[in-house]
């Protein structure tokens, strides 16, 4: 076995590109809830966010409501979230050599 044991790797930004999936979603509540037209570079400031901070940033009235509804356009988006390029393969070659892998997330819910 070579010098690692394991590799623990983040999901979003990692191994799945989601930052469209969850940016352009944010772009709408934006717009519906503080009737402003942010573009795509003005949201980007939130992506490392966790999802109730971004909530408290823009001051949303009902912030539990807004982030659920956030998150059902984040569901809805139509590309979803895709594998960067060469992951599969890096992923496998890994395993190949016999090194233990895992994924996590700082999201607390499927």
């Amino acid at each position: 076995m070579g010098k690692y044991k394991a590799i623990i790797y983040d999901i979003d930004g990692t191994l799945l590109d989601t930052l469209k999936m969850n940016m352009i979603p944010l772009q709408k509540i934006i717009k519906e809830e503080l009737n402003e037209d942010w573009t795509y570079e003005d949201v980007l400031k939130f992506a490392p966010y966790p999802g109730m901070k971004v909530m408290e940033e823009l001051n949303v009235q009902d912030k539990d409501k807004t982030y659920a509804r956030w998150v059902q356009y984040v569901n809805e988006y139509k590309d979803g979230a895709t594998p960067y390029e060469g992951v599969e393969t890096v992923l496998k070659t890994i395993h190949q050599e016999g090194i233990r892998q895992a994924v996590v997330s700082a999201k607390l819910r499927k």
